[in-house]
C-alpha cells in the first residue's frame, strides 16, 4: 500500500478507538463490563477470523478490520479499571493499574514481533484465538468475583 493508504487506516484506527471508548462505555453500562469484554473478545475474534479466512488480498476489508480493531481494542481498554476496582482493595489500585500499564507494554512488544516473524493468515488466527479465549476468561472471571461477594455476604453485584 501507499505511505498515504496506510496513514489513512492509522487515523482510521485511531477515530474507531475515539468512538469505541465512547460506545463501549454506553454498552457497558447497560449489560455490564464483564459481558461487553466477553462480547468485544468474541466479536474482535470472529472478525479477525473473517479477515484471514476472505480479506487477506483485500486492502478495503484490512482498513474495515483495523477501524474494528481500534474499536474494539479501546473498549476494552476503558473497562480495564472497572474490572479492577471489583477485585482489588482501593489501597491496591495504584499497583493493579500499573500492572495493566506493563500488559500493554508486552503486548505493544509482542505483537509486532508475531508480526515479523509469523505468516499474515496465522498471525491472524493466534490473535483471534487469543480474542476468543480473553472473552471467555472475562466471562469467568465475572462468575468468580459474583460467588466471592456472595461468600462474604457483599450486596456488591458484578454484572
Amino acid at each position: 500500500v501507499s505511505a498515504a493508504d496506510a496513514a489513512w487506516v492509522v487515523t482510521a484506527f485511531g477515530i474507531g478507538a475515539g468512538v469505541g471508548g465512547i460506545v463501549v462505555g454506553m454498552i457497558s453500562d447497560k449489560i455490564g463490563p464483564y459481558r461487553t469484554t466477553y462480547w468485544l473478545g468474541i466479536i474482535d475474534g470472529v472478525l479477525l477470523l473473517i479477515l484471514a479466512i476472505v480479506g487477506v488480498h483485500s486492502f478495503i476489508m484490512y482498513a474495515v478490520i483495523c477501524v474494528i480493531q481500534g474499536f474494539t481494542y479501546n473498549g476494552m481498554t476503558a473497562l480495564n479499571p472497572i474490572m479492577i476496582t471489583d477485585s482489588y482493595a482501593a489501597r491496591d489500585l495504584g499497583i493493579m493499574l500499573s500492572v495493566i500499564a506493563v500488559a500493554y507494554a508486552i503486548v505493544g512488544t509482542i505483537g509486532p514481533q508475531l508480526g515479523l516473524s509469523v505468516a499474515f493468515v496465522p498471525m491472524l488466527i493466534i490473535c483471534a484465538v487469543c480474542s476468543i479465549v480473553g472473552g471467555y476468561l472475562s466471562s469467568f472471571a465475572r462468575k468468580s468475583i459474583q460467588k466471592y461477594y456472595a461468600s462474604i455476604d457483599s450486596n456488591c453485584i458484578v454484572r
